[in-house]
């Protein structure tokens, strides 16, 4: 089977083919970065399409989280556990228990190396977090993530992928900054709201 020439075939579909592309890539076959490459492209050769483009992207890769999801919860967290060293393993769900499914935002908004989002997703299906609330937190961290694309490729046109390789890197360890701030005002709210709760 040619898989060039079949994502070739729903490239040429648009915003349609790439909601396609956006659930295979989060549920089955990650593409590194060529799944970016291609909204930047396209959000350059048709800024009117734009919208569509992004609304198709963010669906697909929630949906594509909900069907990794259902894999997770018939067996496939077995099989991911036999692959996975176990102390790895249970960090994931140590972030996962303590940020319940916000703790995919991050993954999902950047790759981060050695954490897989598609690990985080397997480890919260394991855990029991509702297929819900983990498509919402893919999306949440899709819409940081091809909302930036899309934009740096209707501001930029073709010179956006060349600066997004150049200078991609600075600005992820910038965003996973803030984010981990985000998370650490968040938790530092939640303990004291524990704090000053009355005792029922």
């Amino acid at each position: 089977m040619n898989w060039r020439a079949i994502w070739d075939q729903l490239v040429s579909y648009g915003p349609l083919g790439m909601f396609v592309i956006a659930i295979v890539d989060t549920a089955f076959l990650p593409t590194a970065q060529a799944v970016d490459l291609m909204v930047v492209m396209q959000a350059a050769a048709a800024p009117e399409m734009a919208l569509p483009l992004f609304v198709c992207m963010v669906l697909g890769s929630s949906v594509g989280a909900v069907i990794l999801w259902s894999i997770a919860r018939s067996g496939g967290a077995w099989a991911l556990s036999r692959s996975i060293k176990a102390e790895k393993l249970e960090r994931v769900r140590a972030k996962i228990r303590k940020y319940d499914a916000a703790a995919l935002v991050i993954p999902s908004f950047l790759p981060i190396p050695g954490s897989p989002m598609k690990l985080f997703i397997f480890a919260a299906g394991a855990l029991g977090i509702s297929p819900l609330r983990i498509g919402v937190a893919v999306g949440a961290g899709k819409v940081g993530r091809y909302g930036l694309m899309i934009g740096l490729g209707l501001w930029l046109g073709d010179e956006a992928w060349p600066l997004i390789k150049q200078y991609g890197g600075r600005v992820a360890v910038a965003a996973l900054a803030l984010i981990a701030i985000a998370f650490a005002l968040r938790a530092r709210r939640k303990v004291q709201t524990d704090i000053h709760a009355p005792d029922i």
